[in-house]
């Protein structure tokens, strides 16, 4: 067993739900927020990246009030989730369970393409590990037409063309844990309003269609 996984074992060990606890605790919390009709404690309590879309005036308005605080205070069931960020698999969703933390998905298989960010680390990872035929299975069908891995190859290891490709992705990758913005169709990362990562679906697997900068696309 590799000593990546050894690490990611240990942090998993553990007993009784303490995330569960709290994430519990908080929703009570802001089900309280909510029926005081308190608009900027709500958007107080959500990220920054969830505030700038959130809807307090929907939440907040008439009966919707009543209604959300009510299922805030009771929720179904609470089940806390949440990122482990490796160093070379990148992000790692692990769930905790009444004995732990524990892994919610594969680690080991770095090449998976069965959600928009699975893919995004696939691509992350082939590029740095030279894995062009992984790289070329990233790719919309309607650019594989005639790509071969030796074309891929050349384009991302010789000249400046490979050193933009090369930044691109280096931007990326520090995005790797980002909110992806996805329908069941079609999914975006956006990194800035200039840089945006675009994926699409293929069957059961999903696709990287654009991950360059505008300028550089345009290039």
């Amino acid at each position: 067993m590799s000593r990546a996984c050894l690490i990611v074992m240990a942090l998993l060990a553990g007993g009784c739900r303490p995330a569960a606890s709290a994430l519990q605790r908080s929703s009570r919390g802001l089900a309280q927020v909510v029926a005081r009709g308190d608009e900027e404690a709500v958007r107080a309590a959500a990220t920054p990246h969830a505030r700038a879309r959130l809807d307090t005036a929907a939440m907040l308005a008439g009966p919707s009030r009543k209604a959300w605080s009510r299922a805030l205070a009771r929720p179904l069931e609470v089940h806390a989730e949440a990122l482990l960020l490796l160093p070379v698999a990148g992000p790692v969703r692990v769930a905790e369970s009444k004995d732990g933390w524990r892994l919610a998905e594969d680690p080991a298989d770095f090449y998976r393409q069965d959600t928009p960010r699975q893919a995004l680390r696939a691509f992350v990872l082939a590029t740095h590990m030279g894995r062009w035929d992984v790289l070329l299975g990233l790719a919309p069908r309607r650019f594989r037409t005639g790509l071969t891995t030796e074309a891929l190859e050349r384009a991302w290891t010789n000249g400046h063309p490979a050193q933009a490709l090369r930044e691109a992705r280096d931007r990326v990758a520090a995005h790797l844990e980002d909110p992806i913005v996805s329908d069941a169709h079609d999914a975006v990362l956006t990194i800035s309003e200039q840089h945006r990562v675009r994926f699409e679906r293929e069957a059961d697997r999903w696709v990287i269609v654009d991950f360059l900068p505008e300028d550089a696309a345009g290039e």
